[in-house]
C-alpha cells in the first residue's frame, strides 16, 4: 500500500510540472519532430523464439529498444517507437523490437497508447542518440500508471541488462494499421 501510494505521489508530482505537461503528450514541436505522425497505429504480434543477433550492414548501428513494464495497475501498454520523425515499430507487454540508424546523431521517441480510451495518449519520452559505428545500442521504454495517469520513460541500458532483457522477452512483430 505506501508503494502505491509513493508511487501516486510520484506520478502526481510530473503531472504538476511543466515537464509533466510533455509526458501527458500535449504537442510540443521537439517532441513532434522526433516522433512520427500522431495518427498512426501498429498490431503487435509476440514471437516468442529465440532470434538470433540481426546482422547489421557495414555503415550502420544497431538499436534494441524493450518495454518493459511497471506492474502498476496496468495491461495492454502498446509503445510506438520513433526515430528523427518517422516510426519504426511497436512494442507490447514486454517485448522488443530492433532498428537501425546510420552513425551520427540521432532523436528517438516513443510514446505509449493504452487500451482503454481514456488513456488514449499517455506520454511521450525523448531522447537523443549520437549513433557511433560498430556500436549497439539499447534503451528500455517503461510506462507507469496508477490510476488514470501515466508517464513514460526512455532510457539506455547498459549491456548485461540488455542481454537479460533479450532473454527475458519476447520480440515484437509490429506491422502500420
Amino acid at each position: 500500500m505506501r508503494v502505491r501510494l509513493a508511487v501516486s505521489f510520484f506520478i502526481l508530482g510530473l503531472a504538476l510540472t511543466p515537464a509533466g505537461a510533455q509526458q501527458r503528450g500535449e504537442a510540443t514541436p521537439a517532441a513532434m519532430a522526433a516522433c512520427g505522425p500522431s495518427s498512426a497505429s501498429f498490431e503487435v504480434k509476440s514471437d516468442k523464439s529465440q532470434q538470433p543477433a540481426p546482422q547489421v550492414p557495414s555503415g550502420k548501428v544497431l538499436v534494441y529498444l524493450f518495454e518493459n513494464i511497471a506492474r502498476a495497475p496496468l495491461s495492454g501498454a502498446l509503445v510506438r517507437v520513433g526515430v528523427d520523425g518517422q516510426w519504426v515499430g511497436a512494442t507490447l507487454n514486454e517485448t522488443y523490437l530492433t532498428f537501425l540508424v546510420d552513425p551520427g546523431i540521432h532523436h528517438l521517441c516513443v510514446r505509449a497508447q493504452g487500451a482503454a480510451p481514456s488513456l488514449a495518449e499517455d506520454g511521450i519520452a525523448l531522447r537523443r542518440l549520437n549513433a557511433q559505428p560498430g556500436e549497439t545500442y539499447s534503451f528500455r521504454a517503461q510506462v507507469l500508471r496508477s490510476e488514470g495517469s501515466g508517464i513514460t520513460l526512455l532510457d539506455p541500458v547498459d549491456e548485461d541488462q540488455a542481454q537479460f532483457l533479450l532473454q527475458t522477452s519476447s520480440r515484437a512483430i509490429s506491422h502500420p494499421k
